[in-house]
């Protein structure tokens, strides 16, 4: 027979198994046993350790962030090594026009309007972006800056809109990209 100070070491052990196996089913279904923790925020920085921005989603392997510029808001696709020229929100990669021979002057943006966005339209040239600052107009283009920033030049007539260039990405953020979560 047993008595009551064997039978209660028992139930406390018991209770202590049960505990002990309960709490590392817990924590191995979080993953937390093995290393794995949540992630609060993730954020991309520059090669300098600069803050980019929030990561707000990802596309194959890339982080979209968004970015103050001037008054309003840019988003950008980062990749390890470079800032996408891939449309993403309010950005979007497309040329600038110029009436001099050598991309100088005042910008323009073919046949754009942004009126009725939340976020105004952002043109992103090479490492440049612009804002739209006017209306439209015909204009006698004579060079083109492409979206991965070179100039040339080409003669012909357009409905355009005058830009601002806003920024100039990289003279503010040096590749390669890092991500780093909190």
């Amino acid at each position: 027979m047993q008595g009551p100070h064997t039978l209660r070491s028992r139930s406390l052990l018991l209770v202590a198994v049960v505990l002990i196996v309960s709490g590392s089913a817990t924590a191995l279904a979080f993953g937390w046993q093995s290393g794995v923790r949540p992630v609060k925020t993730l954020s991309v920085h520059d090669a300098n350790g600069r803050l980019v921005g929030q990561v707000l989603e990802t596309r194959d392997g890339a982080a979209v962030v968004a970015v103050q510029v001037g008054a309003g808001q840019a988003f950008l696709v980062l990749g390890r090594n470079q800032i996408e020229d891939i449309p993403v929100g309010n950005t979007i990669p497309q040329r600038v026009v110029f009436e001099s021979e050598d991309c100088t002057g005042e910008p323009y943006a073919e046949a754009f309007t942004d009126e009725n966005n939340l976020f105004p339209v952002v043109i992103k040239t090479g490492s440049k972006l612009y804002s739209l600052s006017g209306s439209g107009q015909t204009v006698q283009v004579r060079s083109v800056l492409e979206t991965d920033g070179l100039c040339g030049q080409l003669e012909f007539e357009t409905f355009a809109s005058p830009t601002e260039q806003l920024a100039d990405l990289a003279s503010e953020f040096q590749p390669p990209f890092t991500v780093r979560a909190r």
